[in-house]
């Protein structure tokens, strides 16, 4: 049993069992989100960035052939760009029931349940 307060630090795969990406997939579906002629460009100019800081992010961003995090510690210019498309993508895949339907046959539930209760109670 846990007596203190504790963190856990999962990375992106923790929730692929219930419908998100890996880290790999994430960077994938960012530049899939991003490519000319895509929706999600006019969500990008909504919020301010402009047509080159978008060509800039997905032109290095692609080079980089890692995950999303990897490039933003790398490359701190882009950081403010690529966080907001980080929760646009991640935003467009929340499904609660789902969510909950999933994770009660996930690895959530089990670890839920080893945990106990006394989750809700700690100081």
């Amino acid at each position: 049993m846990i007596r203190r307060k504790t963190v856990f630090v999962l990375g992106a795969g923790a929730s692929a069992g219930v419908g998100y990406p890996t880290g790999l997939q994430l960077a994938e579906w960012i530049l899939n989100a991003i490519a000319p002629g895509s929706s999600m460009i006019n969500d990008c100019f909504a919020a301010g960035f402009t047509n080159e800081e978008i060509a800039d992010f997905r032109k290095y961003f692609k080079r980089s052939h890692g995950t999303i995090d990897m490039f933003l510690a790398e490359n701190p210019d882009f950081r403010h760009i690529g966080r907001f498309l980080i929760a646009k993508v991640l935003m467009a895949l929340e499904d609660e029931d789902g969510l909950i339907e999933k994770g009660g046959q996930s690895w959530y539930r089990q670890f839920r349940d080893t945990l106990g209760s006394t989750l809700n109670h700690l100081p």
